[in-house]
């Protein structure tokens, strides 16, 4: 199904490739079979210089050539990060909307559905809530007048990225520009509960509807115990099929409470 080649329905492989690149960049990777590893060439620890003088004049020549190179390969990856990544680059946000606007009056219905969705995911990415609302709203007023053989699936996974979109909008109105002690951090107490209500009401219709049609979606049961604290409502108005137990945040050994001492020191 093509749907699957996108990011939001399959593992989070960017993690993984974090993880790898970690584990490369301290060295936990041994040499690939029949391989030997080369001798690294020590080079003398060399002095910080001075203000007033250049990297040519005080440091081994060694040292300046592998700056230069560094620098050469951290342009490189900036140039890359803006056109490919999801989040830091506007590149892709970019190329989704020119797709969309190039699509032909002979485009399948799946065709524009897709570039639509994809519009909004990646709008979410970069924190672009209310374009991200607005294209996800789209989506899901085409697939609701659809016959399409695929439009429950691509219902429920619309309906459940509109409820995240939702959510997060409502987080930036409350938890940003109206932050707390208590804010974002679970359970959330009643002063993290948000004044401007809209965002987590609107998050929580669809993704009970998203939890209905699917027991099995942990994602949409999770974000309805978070939306319910941030609306005050945890855990009362939390289905019980899918509420954390109140328990889960209590322990039996003496513990404090967290809370964020930045706003008290004006920060």
């Amino acid at each position: 199904m093509k749907i699957t080649q996108d990011s939001r329905m399959q593992p989070s492989w960017g993690i993984v490739l974090i993880g790898a690149f970690a584990a490369g960049a301290i060295g936990c990777h041994g040499p690939a079979p029949n391989q030997t590893q080369a001798t690294p060439k020590t080079i003398a620890a060399q002095p910080d210089p001075p203000a007033t003088a250049t990297v040519e004049q005080e440091w081994a020549p060694e040292v300046v050539e592998s700056h230069r190179r560094m620098l050469k390969e951290l342009a490189s990856i900036r140039a890359k990060v803006d056109a490919e990544n999801p989040y830091f680059g506007s590149g892709v946000l970019e190329t989704v909307h020119t797709e969309l606007a190039n699509l032909s009056d002979s485009a399948t219905f799946y065709d524009r559905w897709f570039a639509q969705y994809r519009v909004g995911v990646f709008s979410l990415d970069q924190g672009l809530h209310a374009q991200s609302v607005e294209a996800l709203e789209k989506a899901h007023a085409a697939l609701l007048q659809s016959d399409h053989k695929q439009r429950e699936n691509f219902l429920h996974q619309t309906k459940f990225m509109l409820g995240l979109a939702h959510l997060r909008w409502g987080e930036t109105r409350n938890c940003v520009a109206m932050h707390t002690a208590e804010s974002c951090i679970l359970p959330i107490g009643p002063g993290g509960v948000h004044g401007d209500k809209s965002g987590s009401e609107a998050a929580l219709a669809l993704l009970r509807e998203v939890s209905e049609a699917d027991p099995a979606d942990t994602r949409s049961a999770w974000l309805i115990n978070v939306a319910c604290m941030t609306l005050g409502t945890y855990p009362a108005a939390v289905p019980p099929s899918v509420r954390v137990d109140p328990g889960t945040w209590t322990s039996d050994q003496a513990f404090t409470r967290f809370f964020d001492v930045a706003p008290d020191l004006g920060i």
